[in-house]
């Protein structure tokens, strides 16, 4: 009868124990899910400066011509369609008939609470670079770039944990789409139409060719122009819309810096198509 009883006491203990380790995991993770989260919400996700407010800018025409209204995409009003998890958890019901479903941006590394994301990768070499001028326009960094490659938070370990947490997950109830920056800035039309197909949408080539054209680099930064960030204080010599394009690293990173990224982070650029 002791031995019973001592042995309902352990599982007893040991159930409240797996209880509380649950509470604190989905605290954790949490943080990055709306308050009232929908089971077919979709997320862009990213790490910072890798393409994913183009990526936005591009899904959020394509929603607003597939929902056949007429509204203007901008920094103002972008988190308004595709809200970013990071300032607003309160998100309420999508305005726009299609998709039907909401789509939420986040940098958050993997959140098993995540079903279904589009996951948007860029040569780290290229957002790096990005990320620097970022940091330092912001007041966030002072150090140079390659302080910046090695840096826990900001550099290549930061880059390769964060990829790493999505690519290594095999849960079958995740669904993930890999979505090249690079084969998104050389065909746009192609990769867009394949990544709806993917959802299980077939856009008529009409509206992704509008979508590409009020998505372009020039109509974005004239954007940030006129709103300035989404309306926020910045330093004069910011800019959130950078140039976008790729290898300018060539021209930047020392040997060392180029030794220290493909050590890091080689396996990973190797696996999604980047050469050394």
């Amino acid at each position: 009868m002791a031995l019973n009883k001592l042995t309902l006491f352990f599982c007893g203990a040991f159930s409240i124990s797996r209880t509380i380790v649950k509470r604190i995991a989905y605290h954790k993770h949490s943080l990055f899910l709306p308050d009232v989260p929908q089971h077919d919400d979709h997320y862009v996700v990213s790490f910072p400066k890798s393409g994913a407010t183009w990526v936005d800018f591009l899904m959020a025409n394509i929603h607003i011509e597939m929902s056949g209204e007429k509204k203007m995409v901008n920094f103002y009003n972008i988190h308004t369609i595709i809200p970013d998890i990071h300032y607003c958890k309160h998100l309420g019901v999508s305005k726009l008939k299609f998709p039907g479903f909401r789509v939420i941006k986040s940098h958050a590394d993997f959140n098993p609470y995540y079903k279904n994301v589009v996951y948007v990768l860029r040569d780290p070499r290229d957002v790096l670079v990005s990320y620097h001028k970022f940091l330092r326009g912001l007041g966030q960094f002072s150090g140079t770039i390659s302080d910046l490659i090695r840096s826990p938070r900001y550099g290549i370990t930061a880059w390769v944990s964060h990829v790493n947490s999505w690519y290594s997950k095999t849960d079958a109830s995740l669904r993930i789409i890999f979505l090249r920056y690079e084969d998104l800035k050389i065909d746009s039309h192609s990769t867009l139409k394949h990544l709806y197909a993917t959802l299980g949408f077939d856009v008529p080539d009409d509206i992704l060719v509008r979508a590409i054209n009020k998505s372009s680099f020039e109509s974005m930064r004239q954007s940030e122009r006129i709103w300035n960030y989404g309306g926020r204080p910045i330093a004069d010599n910011f800019r959130f819309m950078q140039k976008g394009t790729s290898g300018g690293w060539e021209y930047i990173f020392s040997d060392a810096d180029r030794e220290h990224i493909w050590r890091v982070g080689g396996d990973l650029l190797h696996k999604f198509g980047y050469i050394e």
